[in-house]
């Protein structure tokens, strides 16, 4: 997730900075929570919103979808994987230096759009403050899964392709066993074992943290 080692020191810090995420995703389900129990979840089939899902399914749906997108999964912002959106790219890393890209790098046109300056949620830029990273977004069949579970009265979208599907969403595939996607639980490289020990036993705490915090909610 997107940090700040001199606000976060890897040592100390992790703590408060989970507590951060974890209480931001906590208040976006409970306003969720009240909007779910506006809808009549206990009455006959025949009456219900949905024939194949119910209010259980959606709020299962809600919980992954939240924490894919309330707990980004972040890499080096030096790796240009095809994948991976550029997050915070004018705002200066913690030690105060900038973050530039070569001439060369197709990404440069597109540095001035909201989508590339700018973190996913406000209080990773507000209260964080992590400079410059690569998000690696949540998977799409994330949001279609919330939108087919949940009632359309709650008003749940998915963006449309070539309309901001591609800065906010990204697609499973197998690209030598490394996920092109965010989904909770999911190893950080599935193929990875020659993987340095430290990034590997990182990412697993990552997994072990979103897996509590999802239960939390």
């Amino acid at each position: 997730m997107p940090s700040n080692p001199q606000k976060f020191p890897p040592a100390t810090g992790i703590p408060a900075l989970a507590a951060i995420y974890d209480e931001n995703a906590a208040q976006y389900y409970q306003v969720f929570n009240y909007s779910l129990q506006q809808i009549p979840c206990n009455t006959s089939s025949s009456a219900q919103y949905s024939l194949a899902r119910n209010c259980i399914d959606c709020a299962n749906a809600y919980k992954q979808w939240l924490c894919a997108v309330t707990i980004p999964r972040c890499e080096d912002v030096g790796n240009n994987a095809s994948w991976l959106q550029l997050r915070n790219v004018k705002q200066l890393f913690p030690n105060g230096s900038h973050f530039t890209l070569l001439e060369t790098d197709p990404r440069l046109p597109f540095l001035n759009q909201v989508a590339y300056n700018s973190s996913r949620n406000p209080i990773i830029d507000e209260q964080i403050k992590p400079g410059p990273y690569s998000e690696l977004l949540p998977c799409d069949d994330l949001c279609y899964d919330l939108v087919q579970s949940c009632p359309a009265s709650l008003g749940f979208g998915c963006p449309n392709p070539g309309k901001g599907l591609e800065m906010s969403y990204g697609t499973r595939t197998n690209i030598d066993g490394q996920l092109t996607c965010s989904y909770l639980g999911a190893a950080y490289f599935l193929g990875g074992a020659e993987r340095l020990g430290g990034l590997k036993m990182w990412s697993t705490w990552m997994v072990i943290l979103s897996a509590i915090l999802w239960l939390s909610l």
